[in-house]
């Protein structure tokens, strides 16, 4: 049981890592066409365990092994032109969702990204009786074939990231078109109202989790 468990959280990690690279990469790319200095990389969350220091920035890991993110010069950012900002943001997640396709297809990761916000929303609602069973769906056919198991993971991130919500890609995209951009009271409600959307969705996915592990064996 345990060992089945931290096998099937090790690949879980894997592919979250795989994921960030991926977006990390695409997005540094982006800052380097639209001549944005990046001040940092932060691979992981959490207090820095090593600082590395590269040509083109410190490379900062944290001890959290879950997400990432590029910090950006925010002022050169701002003087930037729609195109190049949308460039920006939008990098990351094309990025994703073609490894997701180099993975496991075109088809299936459009299949894939069409099902999920079904998926996700419905084992919001019933973590146990529906986002568990999920779960050990995704693990059954990613320990089977981990190349496709990633595209999946990738497809199933990335469909969260076309929501309109102003802590998602899109969200901020969109935030690009006011005239003072995140400088607004409606813009920082909107992201309040977006954080508050997705933390009992991501605390009930954990409860999926917790519910899942639970029972392997």
């Amino acid at each position: 049981m345990i060992v089945a468990a931290c096998q099937q959280i090790g690949l879980l990690l894997l592919f979250a890592t795989v994921l960030v690279f991926v977006w990390s990469a695409a997005t540094v790319a982006a800052c380097a066409l639209t001549h944005i200095k990046i001040d940092k990389i932060a691979i992981f969350f959490g207090k820095p365990v090593f600082i590395l220091q590269t040509p083109l920035c410190p490379l900062h890991i944290g001890y959290i092994p879950a997400g990432a993110y590029v910090s950006r010069d925010m002022v050169a950012f701002a003087t930037r032109p729609l195109s190049a900002r949308w460039l920006m943001i939008a990098a990351g997640p094309i990025a994703v969702i073609l490894s997701a396709a180099a993975s496991s297809g075109i088809h299936e990761t459009i299949n894939q990204m069409f099902s999920a916000f079904s998926q996700l929303s419905q084992g919001a609602i019933h973590p146990i009786a529906l986002g568990a069973p999920l779960i050990a769906r995704f693990f059954a056919s990613a320990s089977r074939a981990p190349v496709a198991g990633y595209g999946l993971f990738a497809a199933k991130g990335a469909t969260l990231y076309i929501l309109p919500l102003p802590v998602m890609p899109l969200g901020d995209m969109l935030i690009q078109l006011f005239p003072k951009r995140g400088n607004t009271r409606l813009v920082s409600a909107l992201q309040t109202i977006g954080s508050m959307i997705l933390l009992p969705f991501l605390v009930s996915w954990l409860v999926a989790f917790i519910s899942y592990f639970w029972h392997v064996k």
